[in-house]
């Protein structure tokens, strides 16, 4: 006859499943009562197998069936060691997981910290962030163009030119930004930015440029239906061809509710 014991796994099992002898039926129903540590243990075998019943027949693999065959065989411990999260709760969990991050990525990265900026795109500046899809090679400048504009001046914030270019193994080449702004869209050029020389390396691979202003004509104003333009070139007396990555940078600029 059984005795006080630790909990056998496979006891439990074939106790549940109607496996055991009368008397060994009859000591182990005597554990399960009045020791709570197998009282736990038929409870969580239990619940397993509820689990495991509500699977639908054809969500059932060939590997998740070896899975669940090879648990069995290992007599390994039931409960928060063995029980596997409910199949609606993980889908929940991998809802939340997936959705959560991206909208606060796409809540920040949008307009971190209330900064507007203006990205370069194949086909000129835009407000929204994206890939302009290829690279594109540049034998002396490109200039980008963006929409009309309308904000309110922030002198406060911030602003400044990223962008990134490579001269793959052409030796000394360099590349130069300008900035125009047009603040009410008469055509007149109000403030225009010249940024320092940036110098490639002779190396395949992006690099990555934030100059800093060189010279600076005009003052910023309030946008009424204005227009940015954004010029990288080869400066004066320098060697041709470059390349734009397909995300070729942003212009940062100190307005509010830049629309």
């Amino acid at each position: 006859m059984i005795t006080r014991a630790d909990v056998d796994d496979e006891l439990v099992s074939a106790y549940m499943d109607g496996q055991l002898s009368p008397t060994e039926e009859k000591a182990v129903a005597s554990l399960v009562q009045t020791d709570q540590s197998w009282a736990e243990r038929l409870d969580a075998f239990q619940q397993d197998a509820k689990r495991l019943r509500k699977l639908p027949v054809q969500e059932l693999t060939d590997q998740m069936r070896e899975q669940i065959l090879a648990l069995s065989d290992s007599n390994l411990p039931a409960g928060a060691e063995r029980r596997r999260v409910p199949r609606f709760r993980r889908r929940w969990m991998l809802l939340i997981a997936v959705v959560v991050p991206t909208v606060f990525t796409l809540l920040f990265f949008s307009n971190p910290n209330d900064i507007s900026r203006l990205y370069l795109k194949k086909d000129g500046l835009e407000l929204q962030a994206g890939r302009s899809i290829l690279d594109e090679d540049i034998e002396s400048s490109k200039t980008w163009l963006s929409p009309k504009l309308w904000g309110k001046y922030a002198p406060e914030d911030t602003s400044g030119l990223g962008f990134q270019v490579d001269a793959e193994e052409l030796e000394d080449r360099t590349v130069q930004g300008e900035v125009e702004y047009d603040f009410d869209g008469d055509g007149k050029v109000d403030r225009r930015e010249l940024y320092e020389v940036a110098e490639l390396d002779a190396r395949k691979g992006w690099e990555r440029f934030e100059p800093e202003l060189e010279k600076v004509e005009g003052d910023f104003k309030e946008f009424i239906g204005g227009e940015v333009r954004v010029t990288l070139r080869v400066p004066p007396g320098g060697k041709k061809n470059f390349r734009v990555s397909g995300t070729p940078g942003e212009l940062i600029v100190p307005y509010r509710g830049l629309r």
